[in-house]
């Protein structure tokens, strides 16, 4: 980790970055092993985590018949819960798609860019998600209607 600390630093000298413990506590970016090109790396990083939730948000806001966990956890959600998700939902599409293109440009100075603006939008997006991740894990332990609408799925 030494190595990629110390090459994360000259970068963030020069591109005035987030600081490499708390970037590393977010996206884990201390076990990215090739650093050839890091910021590249840290950026593919932060969206395999977009992804994640893009997912998880996506299933929820548009649950599929065949996806069971997705229709449990949509019914506990009101229109403007899902309002609100949608919203967060659309900042991390856009970022998803910002990332591809930034990576596709090859260019040092947009990728630390990328990273220090993704870095404080995910700030304000987390209290948000794990509101709706609260909600979804609740909707576990909730008996609900859902038990009688499932019948049988075979």
């Amino acid at each position: 980790m030494a190595d990629i600390k110390k090459q994360y630093q000259e970068l963030a000298k020069k591109h005035k970055l987030p600081d490499f413990d708390k970037l590393d506590m977010e996206f884990e970016v201390s076990t990215i092993e090739e650093t050839r090109f890091l910021l590249r790396a840290i950026i593919s990083r932060m969206g395999e985590k977009i992804e994640f939730y893009v997912s998880t948000l996506g299933d929820i806001l548009h649950p599929d018949s065949s996806n069971m966990h997705a229709i449990q956890e949509y019914r506990f959600f009101d229109e403007s819960e899902r309002a609100r998700m949608f919203e967060v939902y659309r900042k991390l599409m856009s970022s998803s798609r910002q990332s591809v293109e930034v990576s596709l440009n090859c260019d040092e100075k947009e990728e630390a860019e990328f990273i220090s603006v993704f870095y404080g939008q995910w700030a304000g997006m987390k209290p948000e998600l794990a509101g709706f991740f609260r909600k979804m894990s609740d909707s576990w332990r909730t008996d609900s209607e859902s038990k009688d609408d499932i019948g049988y799925m075979g």
